[in-house]
């Protein structure tokens, strides 16, 4: 037990940076689970870990392209985004933003995935075995003089499509689960994200079919939150290749209506969060002597119209990410004095060796770490490439 104890203690000793640097070679599940061994580990995780491992892991996720999810921002601002942990363990594990969620949508397999097939002669539900049923000529290969509509991401790569007429197809629906990617009503409302339905379709001249694209959001108890149709008659397109879009912006609708603030409230909220991001940005306070020190310089009324401490603080390291200098190119940099010391109380010197060279070696260490080394017989050496 002894032994035990002093292994324990010794961990202890272990640098925040080393320890959350071996969380990001951790899988999401089991990082998730590390969550509830420790408060430190917790707090390292929650802020860290999750934000660090999505931003190493994306260079390699997708063949090298990236997470889908981070596609349309800088692969350097992913460090520097202000969002909670689960949004980024949800992208780690489903990676579901930017991308197409329906299975099977260029009939590649088949019609897997696919429910409620009908035609004019037989319909059956989803469950049967439409193989047995319904003749596969439904599905056929896009003709090269058209192959460049699949330029169109939608496509992802598959020269496939369904045939809807009346001679194979009249209807085909699918059901998608959000919560099966990970995204559960806690990231919905955090989030807000948008929900976009597309689809591509053949309009021929020998034929006048109304075709209509038609997209319903429920919530998870069956009721109705979003409902749009998009149909074409065929007066209103041309023939050939036409794409139709649908775009769900707000889907979750609130109850409660909070009441508004007065003017001068309003006034007072907002200038007591403008000087908090000033103060995180002009000098080196803890996050806690930050927020100390907004809430003493404010009444009770405006405290209570402010956020909670949890989004206050994630606030503020938004606030310092946007503002510390962006990452080198090379070794031959001019490091910032704000780097050179610690932060939080009186300052320290925190950089203590800098050879200056081509082969740049920078140690960054406190006088309590160094205490620490010295009387350990361990020795751990953490890295960053």
């Amino acid at each position: 037990m002894e032994a035990l104890k002093n292994h324990h203690q010794l961990f202890e000793l272990l640098p925040n940076e080393v320890i959350v640097n071996t969380f990001t070679f951790v899988d999401a599940d089991t990082l998730f689970d590390c969550r509830l061994v420790c408060k430190r580990w917790k707090e390292l995780i929650d802020k860290y870990a999750f934000q660090e491992k999505a931003a190493r892991e994306n260079k390699f996720m997708n063949d090298g392209r990236g997470y889908y999810s981070f596609s349309q921002i800088n692969s350097n601002y992913i460090r520097k985004l202000d969002l909670p942990w689960y949004v980024f363990y949800v992208i780690i594990k489903y990676d579901p933003f930017n991308r197409n969620l329906v299975k099977n949508h260029c009939g590649q397999d088949g019609l897997n995935h696919w429910g409620n097939i009908t035609n004019t002669l037989w319909s059956m539900p989803g469950d049967f075995d439409m193989f047995n049923f319904v003749d596969m000529s439904c599905i056929q290969q896009i003709p090269q003089e058209n192959r460049y509509v699949l330029s169109d991401p939608d496509f992802d790569g598959y020269t496939s499509c369904f045939v809807i007429d009346f001679q194979y197809l009249r209807t085909i629906d699918q059901k998608i689960i959000f919560k099966d990617y990970g995204l559960n009503e806690i990231v919905m409302k955090t989030l807000r994200p948008k929900i976009s339905f597309s689809a591509w379709y053949y309009r021929d001249n020998r034929q006048l079919i109304s075709y209509t694209l038609r997209a319903t959001v429920h919530s998870r108890t069956n009721k109705i939150i979003g409902l749009c149709d998009n149909i074409d008659t065929g007066l209103q397109t041309e023939f050939g290749w036409n794409k139709y879009n649908i775009l769900f912006t707000k889907l979750i609708s609130h109850n409660h209506h909070p009441k508004p603030l007065d003017d001068t409230t309003f006034c007072a909220v907002n200038n007591a969060k403008t000087d908090m991001k000033l103060c995180a940005i002009s000098n080196k306070e803890s996050t806690n002597k930050i927020l100390l020190s907004i809430a003493h310089g404010c009444n009770s009324t405006v405290c209570s119209k402010l956020r909670n401490s949890d989004v206050l603080r994630r606030t503020i390291r938004h606030a310092r990410r946007i503002y510390a200098p962006d990452e080198p190119e090379n070794l031959i940099f001019s490091l910032p004095d704000k780097w050179k010391t610690t932060m939080g109380g009186e300052a320290a010197d925190f950089l203590i060796y800098d050879n200056g060279n081509g082969h740049r070696i920078l140690i960054f260490a406190t006088n309590e770490g160094l205490s620490f080394l010295s009387s350990s017989n361990i020795m751990v050496h953490g890295w960053h490439i």
